[in-house]
């Protein structure tokens, strides 16, 4: 059965960051169910979440 999971990540600002997240998240089979994502201009850090489905558990190191 598909289960729901929220990931958060943050990080320095750079082109790229919502491809690769994708694209890895594909590769694991799974889906994004929702996306959020923002950049703060001062910090310049980029900030963001989502929640995604896949079959079983996906697990921390999975995700890294």
């Amino acid at each position: 059965m598909s289960q729901l999971q929220i990931l958060n990540l943050t990080c320095d600002d750079r082109p790229g960051i919502v491809s690769a997240v994708a694209t890895g998240l594909n590769a694991l089979g799974a889906n994004i169910a929702e996306s959020s994502q923002f950049w703060d201009r001062i910090s310049n850090r980029f900030f963001m979440r989502l929640a995604i489905e896949g079959d079983g558990f996906l697990s921390t190191a999975a995700l890294e």
